[in-house]
């Protein structure tokens, strides 16, 4: 697992409230005209009411057998830095959940502010109950017990169609979720406050009854 180097936080606190202020999809329409696709699959959909904004600690799933350990859950996420997201990728597509209740508790004590699971959760009333923000592909009461087995990337792990690095900053809305490259989010978060001023100008030039051709001229 992935543990930021304390001394350089990349998210300080000033730079969270900024991308708080944005969605993930004036993030996702940034991103597209750096060239780069930073939205997961609309398949991963929010787990309740949800808002996160955090850096990335990815893990991944594998299968595995039943006599083979998996890592155990302090280990997992005892490292986590606090307001990160995790981001848990799967190596191939399971029915079983890759999340659940306890390690929602275990994750949120130790300061993590949500998760995204490319797959299926589970303890779904617990996970709510927590106010751990989480987005999944839905949810399944199966357990992953015996089934996968958690590893700790060197690298990063694809999650809803997207390579997310170590790092990376995750904002989850009720659109969806983005993935901001590490070295971007500065100027990824200035753009985005822009665009939406200007999108908020439209909006209130179409409310005064201007014409819309005309609204979407004057944004520019």
């Amino acid at each position: 697992m992935w543990i930021p180097d304390k001394g350089d936080p990349m998210l300080t606190s000033a730079l969270r409230q900024q991308l708080a202020l944005t969605t993930s999809s004036t993030i996702a329409d940034v991103l597209d005209g750096h060239g780069l696709r930073g939205y997961m699959s609309a398949a991963l959909k929010a787990i309740g009411p949800c808002k996160i904004v955090g850096e990335a600690v990815p893990v991944l799933k594998v299968p595995t057998a039943a006599s083979v350990p998996d890592t155990p859950m302090h280990e997992l996420l005892g490292g986590l830095p606090a307001g990160s997201v995790v981001v848990v990728g799967c190596s191939e597509p399971a029915e079983c959940a890759l999340w659940g209740g306890l390690m929602t508790v275990a994750a949120k004590q130790r300061g993590a502010v949500g998760a995204v699971v490319d797959g299926y959760v589970r303890d779904a009333q617990e996970v709510l109950a927590e106010e751990f923000w989480i987005f999944a592909r839905g949810t399944s009461p199966g357990t992953s017990r015996g089934r996968l087995r958690t590893v700790r990337p060197e690298a990063g792990v694809t999650c809803g169609g997207i390579l997310v690095n170590p790092g990376d900053i995750i904002v989850g809305d009720t659109d969806g979720v983005a993935a901001i490259p590490r070295d971007l989010v500065q100027e990824v978060a200035a753009q985005a406050l822009a665009l939406d001023q200007r999108d908020r100008r439209v909006a209130d030039l179409l409310r005064q009854g201007v014409s819309v051709p005309e609204a979407f001229r004057l944004r520019q």
